[in-house]
């Protein structure tokens, strides 16, 4: 796995604008440190109910350079931060990323801010000029919906099925593999 440099990734995704998503003012933006609790206790849920892998806090410490979150702003005057869903952009070559530990607040589930999360990490990706980014789903109406086509599994290098996702004690098994291919779009 390559380390992005982080000052590279801060230049390459300045913070966006706020944006209005289902009413509330939400906005995307690279995780820090002190959003590691936060990215936590929303991945916990689907991590329950089987949707996605486990990742304990050192975990998301070690890797939160990879995380974008999407916040909404309390409006009780203090404009606090409150993190609503997030996913990690993991990048192995100028050829291959993949985006992973998608989620969002079940209260918040279809109001957009796990969508604006992908958009995100998809323009990333694309900033950083990375190839193709894929992506291992049980939801793959939702990723479609993100720009994401379904491929079969050959599709991605054998070395890459063989060393990082079994390694990694993860399956393709009930799930679809889906690519967003920069190259082809160009």
């Amino acid at each position: 796995m390559i380390v992005v440099d982080a000052e590279r990734l801060a230049q390459t995704m300045a913070r966006p604008p706020a944006h209005r998503v289902a009413g509330a003012e939400v906005f995307v933006r690279p995780a820090t440190r002190a959003d590691v609790e936060a990215i936590h206790t929303v991945l916990d849920p689907w991590v329950e109910s089987g949707a996605i892998l486990r990742r304990e806090a050192a975990e998301i410490e070690a890797a939160v350079e990879s995380f974008a979150v999407a916040c909404e702003l309390d409006d009780d005057g203090d404009r606090r931060e409150h993190v609503v869903a997030c996913a990690a952009l993991v990048v192995y070559s100028s050829r291959l990323a993949e985006i992973r530990s998608v989620a969002s607040s079940p209260d918040r589930r279809r109001r957009g801010a796990a969508s604006a999360v992908i958009d995100y990490l998809t323009d990333w990706a694309e900033r950083l000029e990375i190839e193709r980014v894929f992506l291992l789903t049980k939801s793959p109406e939702f990723f479609a919906r993100c720009g994401y086509a379904a491929v079969d599994p050959r599709a991605l290098p054998d070395s890459f099925l063989l060393d990082h996702v079994h390694a990694q004690g993860r399956s393709a098994a009930g799930k679809r593999v889906m690519i967003r291919d920069f190259a082809a779009e160009y």
